[in-house]
């Protein structure tokens, strides 16, 4: 939760006078209908998890009958919803999805009854797209604006019943947000709008009246269609002047094919408009001379000239006009309150320094300025811009093409500059003498920090302009290497440097993750950067309230810097190890985080190299290592990856009191060792909280040799075996040894989640293999199964079936092999459907060519994804029909390792179809 969320929690439980403001605030913007669900009595719904695409998901349901004690803090908290907008990342765990059923339910007990009574900003989400049918169960009079941002899938075919629900149930509607133009119905009825945006979509003459006589409407967005063959727009846009239509009109904007289409539609505005866009982008093709002048002129006689506060134009032109187009623009100067003025078009290249100067005069209030074109020679040049900074104090926003050469001054004092512009945008200029310019730029422009073009790194004079502007700054943008930009200081560091840094350092708690960088803007940060403050603050924490250190491939400082991120505040550290950090690195490092990280409680060293292989042990790692585990007394996870463990290291993790989960690898030279062998004992409380635990070994005789003698009631357990570099493959009479070690061990009982990842070979004795499998059925409350190796080819429907039974927990099964004719069938589905109620996510080898019918009638609703490993199809259509039979809420079935498969592909098209028509 973030940090002010967590606050005004907080708040509302510990004082009482500030409670119901609190709670307000805290559930004023949701996400999600997930969080309101979660307040009511927790017996009513579960969270369970599954995987897509080998990511994991979470989905909530409700266990029982909603009753009307459920509703008591659901009513408690709904009140106090006011907008429902959708995340717009992703969430690193994934999201929780709200299943049909939970709809249902609510639709069901509270048919009548607007789930939100108070919302007033409806953004509608994927999530809710995907049942369009019970939105209106969110909506009521208290809807104000109501957003559809994109294309979202589903919806499209909804959109009539769904705009209908909008007219009936949110006569208060003042905004909204839509691309499509079925509106006529929801104009009509909604005569509290002030805002409609329909981007490109062109208007019906009906739905432009209903438009116009609406009282508070004063933003249109919309497009005019014209037949083809038809010279004129069509009648109803001069519906948009009548005398008694759009009375407060304040901002159009307008898409149409061409200018000529665009001046019969502005042409008879009378309404005193402050903001006008026209975009004529739609044909592609460059207007003509006349074309824009006729356009241009229509401005002469519009009443709006004299309230018009902002102007957008965009069109095509041709580079190739000449400058009496200039001429054309001056009718704008009619226009004294504007204070933005925008055209994207390639004629501005016509505009010269002549015209910025009248210009400047003519609009004094001018806060943004933007020419946008690529001409070759650009006729604006740095003296066009000091009338822009004389005549118009308030610019803040400057963009277009100049041919840059120093001003000759008659003194080296310039009269008049403008300190709010700190960036400009020159799209396509040319540069004469680039420290001439600089001198220019800055004596004009005093706070400007950087210069944005097109394809700057191809402009070599404009990049040393850009380098001299960055380093007459404390710090400066560098992308003279290929390796990508860098960030650097340009002096020494001051006392006074430190204040901002200060003021938010210390607010930072997460440093990195797998979606996060330290970069801004894919900025390296330079070791110089690092010298400076390690010799300024030698023994100052750079981060003081940092928690989470994660590095990865583009998040990482050099090794012998590491030691100024790290404080006692962190709790959890991820350190790569190849290519950032060397082996030889690693000691020096872990001397480092067991001095400084003393209240560690999650370390990880994480190897993104492609090769799997073992860290190498050695006299320096192995003592780092075994102080780093014997000095991080609250340590609760470690996970080392490949790194070869000593005896004495496993001692120390074994007395750690607080161990909950680990992963080791184990060198096939300590199995010999009488000390090692009993170093997971359970004796004299080693090991006593520990519950996950996950080995990487050559053969898996090794890890049940170091295991056997661990009796806790482990949670989960994943062992991979045979899969690094120099290992061999596990054979038949190693994996019967496994099973029996496995059978008569105490933890079998408590495991709920068991990985099997090994290296195997494909002639192994089919019917020995399936003996060996069916000893994890002694795992009764096992709720993820999950094995890969060559020789589970040898699974069939029978083996299937009898896991279905043993395992009626069971809510994730991913079986991963490769053969060449896989022996389960879609029948072997029906046993796990039937026996595993809580089944989510199943992947499997399948051989579809054999028919298969389902008697029983038995569904699995609660399978929404299924993964198929070298399965084999030849009937897309009816594999189709007997997946939609058994699994009726099946939404894709994911295909490895070829996803393009034309057969697979044509059975989620179809699943695709039938599910929109569901919907």
């Amino acid at each position: 939760m973030p940090q002010g969320l967590s606050s005004l929690s907080r708040l509302a439980v510990t004082c009482i006078s500030l409670k119901e403001a609190a709670l307000n605030s805290l559930w004023r913007n949701q996400t999600s209908l997930v969080p309101l669900i979660m307040v009511m009595p927790a017996d009513l719904w579960t969270i369970t998890d599954f995987y897509d695409d080998f990511k994991n998901e979470h989905i909530i349901e409700f266990t029982r009958l909603l009753d009307e004690d459920d509703w008591t803090r659901f009513d408690h908290y709904c009140s106090r919803v006011i907008n429902l907008m959708p995340e717009l990342k992703e969430p690193f765990h994934g999201r929780i999805h709200i299943p049909l059923s939970i709809f249902f339910a609510f639709s069901a007990y509270r048919p009548l009854r607007a789930l939100l009574p108070k919302l007033q900003v409806f953004h509608l989400s994927t999530e809710l797209a995907r049942v369009p049918s019970f939105i209106p169960l969110l909506l009521g009079p208290s809807v104000t604006k109501f957003y559809i941002r994109g294309l979202i899938p589903g919806v499209a075919k909804e959109l009539p019943g769904l705009v209908s629900a909008v007219c009936r149930l949110c006569p208060n509607l003042e905004i909204f947000d839509r691309w499509d133009s079925a509106i006529e119905k929801l104009v009509s009825s909604s005569p509290y709008l002030k805002e409609i945006a329909l981007a490109h979509a062109p208007l019906t003459s009906k739905a432009l009246h209903y438009l116009g006589i609406l009282p508070k409407l004063h933003r249109v967005q919309f497009g005019i269609a014209v037949p083809s063959g038809v010279s004129e727009p069509q009648s109803h846009i001069s519906l948009i002047s009548a005398n008694d239509g759009f009375p407060h009109l304040r901002t159009l904007e307008v898409y149409t094919r061409n200018l000529d289409i665009a001046k019969l539609a502005i042409e008879p505005l009378t309404q005193p408009l402050t903001t006008l866009h026209v975009n004529a982008l739609k044909n592609g093709k460059a207007n003509l001379f006349t074309t824009i002048h006729a356009f241009t002129e229509t401005f002469a006689r519009l009443p709006l000239m004299s309230s018009l506060t902002s102007l957008r134009l965009e069109f095509f032109a041709s580079y190739a006009l000449d400058g009496e187009l200039s001429n054309s623009f001056e009718v704008f100067f009619a226009a004294p309150n504007l204070s933005s003025f925008k055209i994207v078009s390639e004629c501005v290249c016509a505009l010269d320094d002549t015209w910025l100067a009248a210009a400047a005069k003519a609009w004094p209030n001018l806060e943004t300025f933007l020419l946008r074109s690529f001409p070759p020679e650009p006729k604006p040049t740095l003296l066009g811009l000091l009338p822009l900074v004389q005549h118009c104090p308030k610019l803040k926003s400057l963009s277009l093409s100049i041919a840059a050469k120093p001003i000759k001054f008659q003194s080296d004092r310039i009269k008049f500059c403008n300190c709010a512009v700190t960036s400009l945008n020159l799209c396509t200029s040319s540069i004469e003498n680039p420290t001439g310019v600089f001198r220019s730029l800055v004596g004009i422009f005093p706070n400007l920090r950087s210069i944005k073009m097109r394809a700057l790194h191809t402009h070599e004079g404009w990049r040393k302009t850009q380098f001299v502007i960055g380093d007459s700054h404390t710090w400066v943008k560098s992308d003279e290497d290929d390796a990508g930009a860098t960030i650097e200081f340009s002096r020494s560091l001051e006392h006074d440097d430190w204040t901002r840094f200060d003021y938010y350092s210390s607010r930072i708690t997460c440093l990195g993750s797998n979606r996060e960088k330290i970069s801004c803007d894919d900025l390296e940060v330079d070791e110089s950067i690092f010298i400076a403050l390690g010799t300024y603050r030698p023994f100052h924490a750079l981060l003081p309230s940092l928690r989470v250190v994660h590095f990865t491939d583009t998040v990482f400082a050099p090794v012998r810097f590491v030691p100024l991120l790290l404080s006692p505040s962190i709790t959890k550290l991820v350190i790569p190890t190849a290519p950032q950090y060397s082996i030889g690195d690693l000691p020096g490092l872990l001397s480092a985080v067991s001095r400084l990280c003393p209240n560690l409680e999650i370390f990880e060293l994480s190897n993104v190299s492609s090769i799997n292989t073992y860290i190498p042990s050695g006299q320096r790692w192995n003592s780092a290592l075994e102080n780093l585990l014997s000095s991080s007394s609250a340590l609760k996870e470690v996970r080392l990856g490949q790194a070869i463990l000593t005896s004495k290291a496993i001692s120390h993790l074994a007395t750690l009191p607080k161990l909950y989960k680990v992963q080791i690898a184990i060198e096939t030279s300590h199995i010999s060792d009488p000390q090692f062998q009993t170093t997971f004992t359970s004796a004299s409380g080693r090991f006593r909280g520990l519950r996950v635990v996950h080995i990487n070994v050559r053969s898996l005789d090794n890890a049940w040799r170091a295991l056997e003698s661990l009796h806790h009631p482990l949670e989960s357990l994943f062992i991979q075996s045979g899969l690094l570099r120099g290992a061999t493959l596990n054979r038949l009479p190693t994996l019967i040894a496994f099973a029996e070690t496995f059978q008569r061990h105490p933890f079998v009982s408590s495991l709920a989640i068991l990985k099997l990842e090994f290296a195997s070979s494909t002639e192994l004795d089919e019917g020995e293999v399936r003996k060996v499998f069916q000893v994890f059925f002694a795992a009764r409350n096992l709720k993820t199964f999950m094995a890969s190796s060559a020789c589970l080819h040898s699974i069939d429907d029978t083996w299937l079936a009898a896991a279905a039974k043993a395992w009626p927990q069971l809510k994730t099964l991913y079986i991963v092999c490769t053969p060449t004719t896989p022996k389960p069938t879609l029948s072997g589905l029906l046993p796990l459907i039937q026996h595993c109620p809580k089944l989510r996510s199943v992947g499997l080898s399948i051989d579809t060519r054999v028919p298969t019918s389902n008697p029983a009638r038995i569904y699995g609703n609660g399978v929404t994804s299924l993964m198929m490993f070298n399965s084999i199809i030849e009937h897309p259509v009816r594999v189709f029909r007997d997946l939609i039979v058994m699994l009726p809420n099946l939404q894709s079935v994911k295909v490895h390792p070829d996803p393009s498969d034309k057969d697979w592909k044509r059975v989620n098209s179809l699943l695709e179809e039938s599910r929109l028509g569901m919907a």
